[in-house]
């Protein structure tokens, strides 16, 4: 919950297709709220961790989103800190974003698997 009682929700996950080392995240915040939006960001793995820039790019429909502001209306926004809180927290408690090496193997069609024997060991199997 947002500083002005807003909720958020969001979507992770990758494009089939598109970068393998690249994840988007959809933020929706204040739904029904004029001023909220739906915020649009990319991820990057970077050093041991991740990186993210917002986008003009939607990714996803959320619950709590509203318009798409585009990236540059998104850094003016009034409640960018909050969006950044909620792209933090998300990345270090959604299990599927604790471990940026996750987003190589996001899209794997049915009946493929991965399996390591630990975080930043090459990934095997019916890849």
């Amino acid at each position: 919950m947002g500083p002005g009682g807003e909720l958020a929700s969001y979507a992770f996950g990758r494009t089939s297709g598109s970068d393998p080392h690249v994840a988007h995240l959809s933020i929706g915040i204040g739904a029904g709220n004029p001023a909220g939006g739906t915020f649009h960001a990319i991820l990057v793995p970077h050093e041991e961790s991740y990186a993210y820039s917002l986008t003009d790019m939607p990714f996803e429909r959320v619950p709590q989103g509203g318009p798409d502001p585009t990236a540059e209306q998104a850094r003016a926004h009034e409640d960018l800190p909050f969006v950044r809180w909620v792209t933090d927290h998300v990345m270090q408690h959604d299990r599927r974003a604790e471990d940026p090496s996750l987003i190589d193997v996001l899209d794997l069609p049915p009946g493929r698997s991965a399996a390591r024997t630990d975080i930043g060991k090459p990934w095997t199997g019916r890849l």
